[in-house]
């Protein structure tokens, strides 16, 4: 019941908030220095909640967007305006679509290398990889 409650009025902030599903995110504790862009008539509304029931807490933790999200980033979002209905197959039918369209399987292969080569006796790179 407290997941369901907090998700009603995560959802009520909103879509009431002017900016809808792209409100920011407040970084700041103090309620009273909200800026513009964070106010809204039900306050701010928050990207994530945690909550400890062990301790009867809730934390609201706020990052930077990251630009290699496969659910809104900027590449999604634009890729889906131009393609619509046809975006939606390619994700429903290709596993790694999204991946490949943020970037991220080239994040992975990248870091994956570099894991190897930090496991490795070879200290010269000679593959010509930008990564």
């Amino acid at each position: 019941m407290i997941a369901a409650a907090t998700a009603v009025e995560l959802l009520t902030s909103i879509v009431v908030h002017p900016m809808r599903g792209r409100a920011p995110a407040d970084a700041n504790d103090k309620d009273n220095s909200l800026s513009v862009s964070f106010r809204s008539p039900l306050g701010i509304v928050p990207h994530q909640i945690r909550g400890f029931l062990s301790r009867f807490h809730v934390m609201l933790p706020t990052s930077v967007a990251f630009d290699k999200c496969t659910a809104c980033s900027d590449k999604i979002l634009s890729c889906y305006a131009e393609e619509g209905f046809d975006f939606l197959i390619k994700a429903f039918n290709q596993p790694t679509f999204l991946e490949d369209l943020t970037g991220l399987t080239e994040l992975h292969q990248c870091t994956e290398e570099a894991e190897i080569y930090e496991l490795s006796d070879e200290f010269g790179d000679d593959s010509g990889n930008s990564c």
